[in-house]
């Protein structure tokens, strides 16, 4: 049985932890931020691309980091800049365009579906989303094997996974996922829900957890069922199987399948398939 330990996680690079101690301090500086982030011209052209995707809905292109502190806020900025910081840590392990694509699909429709589910605000929604499988890339350089074992799962359920994971390679991306998302500085409460994942039906059923673990878990895992699902519609993937049942989640939540149906709808009118995969609309 392996353990956490027995991988290496990415540290946080040294311009997240500058640009953390900035924007800790009581009256921090704009200047100095967008002045941190020009110490890494990859990650600032990667952030200012994610800013001016439609998800972000920015009313003008933003071409400046100052001008993207100014319309964002500090901490909002920030996030963004933790997962593009993140993607570009986890991509000198290989290119893995569409695991990234995938991940971008959740968070997109974990953002979009948090309007609707008020359980997270959009923005860390989207960052649980996004990270939701991140220790997919670590599995594949540690484990022989993994990556044809993760490519063959044909929508395989989480649990199924899970127990197989274990069985093969001692160890389960769920926890590992959870495990970077720790050291990369996400809320405990998110870090949680994403190394939950496959246990759903069984804290569904366990009130020793709270409300709000619950809630957010529903919501990461409908997210995902909605992005298995647009994507069987438009046939980018030829059959949809779902990750969990979909109807325990429904009635915790006290919503019929109609209501579900109606959300479906107005999610999916956000986004769309392009070149790479779902992208907002």
């Amino acid at each position: 049985m392996q353990k956490t330990s027995d991988f290496v996680i990415p540290a946080r690079p040294e311009i997240l932890l500058k640009l953390s101690a900035e924007i800790r301090k009581d009256d921090p500086n704009f200047n100095t931020i967008a002045q941190i982030m020009k110490m890494d011209l990859s990650l600032y052209a990667n952030v200012l691309a994610t800013i001016n995707t439609p998800f972000f809905g920015m009313p003008e292109r933003i071409t400046s980091m100052a001008r993207a502190v100014s319309l964002l806020g500090i901490n909002r900025l920030y996030s963004i800049v933790r997962m593009a910081a993140l993607r570009n840590s986890l991509s000198t392990l290989g290119r893995m365009d569409r695991f990234w694509d995938s991940a971008t699909e959740v968070g997109t429709i974990c953002g979009h579906l948090s309007r609707h589910l008020r359980f997270l605000n959009k923005d860390d929604a989207y960052t649980m989303g996004m990270m939701h499988d991140c220790g997919v890339p670590l599995m594949m350089t540690n484990c022989k094997g993994y990556k044809s074992f993760f490519n063959s799962r044909n929508g395989a359920d989480l649990p199924l996974i899970h127990r197989q994971e274990h069985e093969i390679y001692g160890m389960d991306h769920f926890k590992l996922s959870a495990a970077i998302a720790q050291v990369w500085g996400i809320p405990e409460l998110i870090c949680d829900v994403i190394g939950l994942q496959p246990y759903i039906l069984k804290i569904l059923e366990d009130e020793s957890y709270s409300e709000e673990l619950r809630n957010v878990l529903c919501l990461l895992l409908l997210s995902r069922e909605l992005s298995d699902k647009f994507r069987s519609l438009w046939s980018v993937d030829d059959i949809h199987r779902p990750v969990v049942p979909v109807e325990p989640m429904l009635e915790y939540l006290g919503l019929s399948e109609s209501d579900f149906l109606d959300i479906r709808d107005e999610v999916f009118s956000h986004i769309e398939v392009g070149d790479q995969g779902i992208v907002p609309s």
